[in-house]
């Protein structure tokens, strides 16, 4: 049996392909798992089967219209409800990514830093790491409180450790 997530994320791929919409959509879509990551209202509501189907639609509703939802995102989300599906959701926002990623030639990475990156720190990092790979990269930035200092990128099956503790590692092999 299919993965509903990646059936779904596949169909919703092709949708945004074909309005034009793609990243819009990737980007409602990351903005929608941020909320439900950050929300714990907003989480317990996707678990809630008990919810008449007019007060869950008028919530999804305002959740989307916060956002400023793509049409096509709000059809999807109204069809994961009817379904009972709205639990899948972050599983098929990360699949919709992947295949986006994926369709255009961009590798998917993750990057763990001590401290969060400014917008711009991490569009410096990604081009530096892009360039150095030679593809264009996405990276999944991620806050890792046991770094000391710098970062850790993972990319195409390598590992770029720029990390406080590797650099002092390296000089004590040097001192050695």
């Amino acid at each position: 049996m299919a993965n509903p997530a990646k059936v779904y994320a596949a169909a919703m791929l092709g949708a945004a392909k074909e309005s034009g919409a793609a990243q819009e959509i990737g980007e409602n879509l990351r903005d929608l798992l941020s909320a439900h990551e950050s929300n714990e209202n907003f989480r317990a509501l996707l678990k809630n089967v008990s919810l008449g189907r007019n007060t869950l639609d008028g919530i999804l509703k305002e959740i989307l219209l916060a956002i400023g939802a793509n049409k096509l995102v709000f059809r999807l989300v109204y069809m994961l409800s009817e379904r009972g599906r709205l639990a899948i959701l972050p599983e098929l926002v990360g699949e919709y990514w992947r295949l986006l990623d994926l369709d255009s030639g961009v590798l998917a990475g993750e990057l763990k830093s001590a401290i969060e990156l400014s917008g711009e720190e991490l569009d410096r990092l990604t081009a530096a790491i892009s360039k150095r790979v030679g593809q264009k990269i996405r990276f999944e930035s991620k806050v890792d409180p046991d770094l000391l200092g710098g970062f850790v990128a993972r990319a195409g099956g390598k590992t770029y450790d720029a990390s406080l503790r590797a650099q002092l590692n390296r000089l004590r092999d040097e001192l050695i």
